[in-house]
């Protein structure tokens, strides 16, 4: 499919060639992107945001203008892998952020989750879950700090690290 849209990479390997200092090769893949299909252009802004490349994404949003439907898994992307300036590029583009914060939280990634909570992104279902799922008992203290729905009974029953369930314990005593 790629190579009949003359386009015969994948988007991962377009945000490679750029990452390993291939910038011709990148430069000749994207002359080629206004025949590439809208998901060619969404891997390639998750795979972007994924690995922190800004400038790949900062050229679809500024070239291709990339929508928020495009951008939305890209925001969840670059939270997973803790990247504040690919998340912050992509905000400046209108995305959407409906994961976003639980993905943050999901890794641990407190300054990537403070970063969405500034830019306005929505407290997900899952954000406080996933931070005591996954033991990040200081994202799930300021999560709560700053507004995030907590429901302790079910945090409690999700919570795998002892310093999280004493401290929702202590939570919900009070």
């Amino acid at each position: 499919m790629l190579r009949r849209l003359e386009c015969p990479w994948t988007s991962e390997t377009l945000v490679q060639e750029y990452a390993h200092g291939h910038h011709t090769v990148f430069e000749y893949a994207l002359s080629l992107a206004s025949r590439c299909p809208d998901w060619m252009v969404a891997e390639t802004m998750e795979a972007a945001a994924s690995y922190g490349q800004l400038h790949v994404i900062r050229w679809w949003l500024h070239e291709l203008r990339a929508n928020c439907s495009l951008t939305e898994r890209a925001c969840e992307k670059a939270a997973r892998s803790g990247h504040v300036a690919a998340l912050e590029a992509l905000a400046d583009g209108d995305a959407l952020w409906r994961t976003t914060t639980a993905a943050a939280a999901a890794l641990g990634h407190l300054e990537v989750l403070h970063v969405a909570h500034q830019r306005g992104a929505p407290w997900a279902e899952g954000t406080a879950r996933a931070a005591a799922k996954y033991g990040h008992l200081h994202l799930l203290q300021w999560a709560e700090e700053h507004g995030c729905p907590c429901n302790l009974q079910q945090l409690e029953a999700v919570a795998t690290r002892n310093d999280v369930l004493a401290w929702l314990r202590l939570r919900h005593a009070q």
